[in-house]
């Protein structure tokens, strides 16, 4: 492909996914009612289901044959592709967009740059891809069940880092950079210390990560770098390396860096205090005077010079006076740390009437945050900090409900996911219905039930439980809705992998929680085949579990929506299958992917007439209510910044 149309199909592959990324979830509109929803959903994934085609297309004819080759690209398609990972990383929404192929991507030309012996490129090409690792450190640290995806990117981008620092620390190699590779290596300098920035940082690797920000700023003190990086920032390189290092504490100083290492990691966030007060506009333009304020009171707390009362309520006054109508990084800070790190603060402590209202209050507004910033820039964001504010969500009887915030938030982030929650939910409960009146004693074992006469009497409890069972198999996808996102192209075997946790995940998050902990075992066995001879996660002995018949019942239901799906199969599959179309497929699977009798409740008219119901009419009466609650939940946020709810 000669360079000017290879640049053409990049930039297509760009505008494509972007606008996939937009119409991956309905922004709720004021002048949009309940079946204008529904119709919306489907002309939108019907449209990403086209676009996604012309993006497979791009990658076949043009990233592929480059990716799969081990032969050397000529120079001017690896130029192209090299800017083609600046515009993924940087592009005008404002989102590192496709991140994973931009991995793929940049390993690749870092590979090349080095064999070509480019120095100059090369290190553009490495400062590029310690921000493309560390991007993919943050999705995948999410997964706090299994750490091997996000210690790959990790050790990628340290590796990455060790090589650009060896061209800062070789001062004669250094010189033979030109000025702007020598910018690009000084960047490393100061960032790569966040690569350790996880859920799985250690006491072992604080000391690591303190002195290489010592490193960092000792680098812009020793005069041959400054008269030799002319035209560099040298106050952003100063207040990111401070920034930097009072986010060592951050999550509750989960990481467990001493007291005494806090106190010396407050006398350099005092620096850019005094930094503030002296020219407080420089600071601000590289980080807000909110997330200072944070940062100066989480590192006195943990350095000893605060108590936890003091904190709690300047954390208390900080949300207060949050902005919750800007969706750039530095607000989804504030509108989702600032809460997990009160709650983690005020975790074990007795509390307050008072604060146990503002506590609601902020759930509330967590909520309706993430309803209102489907569609903005904020979507990365708000996926990085999500888990930590789901991990210390504070369960309050009759105040906070765990199970109750998550649903919502997936209501808000991705539509067309809780909708097949619903209608998993409701074709499980139908299913388990017929199958008590059927065979009660299939279940005995649940709830403890010893015998067909006590299934019987506790049929309704059952119900609700594979009801909610239902709702909430899916909850781990909370923690990876970017890849749920992808539909512009197949998934990479590590994206497949992300996909494949969902069942860890969820049993994780529900079982840290009252409300949820019922359900926690159905999230973890509902894809593991009946026969136990495939499905995930396989590589754990898990014993008998009592629920097994709701388990049985909610993989069928599972297959029976996902198969029927017209939005949820659009982005896969533009031919909608039928329930008569499906129903031999599960039949073929009985005895080993499902269970025989469950099946066979399919070949049953009555149930069918109600399947039937379900997939059909059931399905638009399930997005009529999707959009009822979307509506229900923008009406109390709009009343609570009315002054009518307000913490």
């Amino acid at each position: 492909m000669e360079p000017a149309a290879y640049k053409k199909s990049l930039e297509d592959y760009i505008a494509l996914i972007e606008k996939i990324r937009r119409l991956s979830a309905v922004r709720m509109d004021e002048r949009m009612g309940a079946d204008d929803y529904s119709a919306r959903l489907k002309k939108d994934y019907e449209e990403i289901a086209l676009l996604g085609a012309q993006c497979r297309r791009i990658l076949a004819e043009a990233l592929d044959p480059v990716l799969q080759s081990d032969e050397t690209p000529p120079r001017e398609i690896l130029e192209l592709l090299q800017e083609f990972c600046g515009q993924l990383l940087d592009p005008p929404s404002g989102q590192e967009l496709d991140i994973v192929l931009l991995y793929e991507i940049s390993d690749r030309l870092v590979r090349e740059f080095r064999r070509t012996g480019d120095d100059d490129r090369l290190v553009q090409q490495l400062n590029m891809h310690l921000s493309v690792c560390y991007a993919n450190v943050i999705r995948t640290a999410r997964l706090t069940v299994d750490r091997k995806l996000s210690s790959r990117y990790r050790d990628a981008g340290l590796a990455a880092a060790e090589e650009l620092m060896g061209y800062v620390n070789d001062k004669d190699r250094f010189l033979l950079l030109d000025e702007e590779a020598r910018k690009y290596a000084m960047n490393g300098a100061r960032f790569y210390s966040a690569l350790w920035d996880t859920w799985f940082a250690a006491p072992d690797t604080n000391e690591r990560r303190f002195r290489a920000l010592k490193d960092a700023l000792a680098l812009m003190d020793d005069p041959f770098y400054r008269d030799r990086v002319k035209g560099y920032n040298w106050n952003r390189y100063r207040i990111r390396c401070l920034e930097h290092m009072g986010q060592l504490t951050e999550r509750g100083n989960r990481w467990g860096f001493t007291k005494e290492q806090c106190e010396e990691i407050c006398g350099y966030v005092e620096q850019l205090w005094e930094m503030w007060q002296q020219d407080p506009q420089t600071v601000e333009k590289h980080m807000s005077i909110g997330h200072l304020f944070l940062l100066r009171d989480r590192n006195a707390y943990f350095a000893g010079h605060i108590t936890k009362k003091t904190y709690a309520d300047r954390l208390f006054a900080l949300y207060d006076n949050h902005a919750n109508d800007a969706y750039d990084m530095y607000a989804v800070q504030m509108n989702l740390l600032i809460p997990a790190e009160l709650f983690s603060a005020l975790r074990g402590e007795r509390l307050t009437a008072k604060t146990e209202a503002d506590i609601r209050g902020i759930c509330d507004s967590v909520t309706d945050y993430m309803l209102r910033s489907v569609n903005t820039d904020a979507f990365n964001y708000l996926q990085e900090y999500l888990v930590g504010f789901l991990e210390e969500f504070p369960e309050i009887p009759g105040l906070t409900d765990y199970r109750e915030s998550c649903l919502q938030i997936l209501s808000a982030l991705h539509p067309p996911t809780m909708i097949h929650l619903v209608q998993t939910a409701r074709i499980a409960r139908c299913l388990c219905g017929h199958l008590i009146q059927i065979s009660p004693e299939r279940f005995i074992g649940v709830n403890g039930c010893k015998d067909a006469e006590e299934v019987r009497a506790q049929a309704g409890r059952i119900l609700t439980d594979i009801y909610y069972g239902g709702l909430l198999h899916d909850a781990g996808k909370l923690c990876m809705i970017d890849t749920i996102f992808v539909y512009g192209r197949a998934l990479f075997d590590s994206e497949r992998e992300i996909i494949r946790m969902h069942p860890l995940m969820g049993a994780e998050m529900l079982g840290a929680h009252h409300s949820t902990r019922r359900y926690a075992d159905m999230a973890l066995r509902h894809q593991i085949w009946h026969d136990r001879s495939a499905g995930y996660p396989v590589d754990r002995e898990l014993p008998e579990s009592p629920d097994r018949p709701l388990i049985d019942i909610l993989a069928v239901a599972d297959a029976l929506d996902a198969g029927t799906d017209p939005v949820g199969r659009s982005y896969r599959d533009p031919e909608e299958m039928t329930l008569e179309q499906l129903i031999p497929e599960l039949t073929a699977g009985a005895g080993t992917r499902y269970a025989p009798d469950v099946v066979a409740l399919l070949s049953r008219s009555e149930v069918l007439e109600d399947l039937g119901w379900l997939v059909g009419e059931g399905r638009e009466s399930n997005y009529r209510h999707e959009w009822l609650q979307l509506k229900e939940m923008q009406e109390k946020g709009r009343n609570r910044e009315d002054g009518s709810g307000s913490v």
